[in-house]
């Protein structure tokens, strides 16, 4: 898999209970929130070939993954469909 641009950044919003603040997604969050740190728990891990798992983001360069310019899927996602062939993924959509 091809790595990500390091120097990616992502301005939006969030909201916290309601209130609405800037926020600021930058590769250093994910060293302490990101699906890769969650997919390496055992809640995951554990017995993925009997279990089926719901995403909400689609793994990258599938075509569930595809817009104007590339895809937008999650690379973590990919390798640990990959690396634990999970008995059933089923994806949502990105926005």
């Amino acid at each position: 898999m091809e790595r990500l641009n390091k120097d990616c950044r992502f301005h939006g919003f969030k909201t916290n209970n309601g209130n609405w603040e800037n926020f600021e997604f930058t590769p250093g969050l994910e060293k302490k929130d990101s699906i890769e740190l969650d997919l390496k728990k055992e809640l995951f891990t554990k017995n993925p070939e009997n279990t089926l798992y719901v995403f909400h983001t689609p793994p990258y360069r599938t075509n569930l993954d595809r817009i104007l310019n590339g895809n937008a899927g999650s690379i973590a996602l990919r390798i640990f469909i990959e690396k634990y062939q999970p008995y059933l993924t089923l994806q949502g959509h990105i926005h």
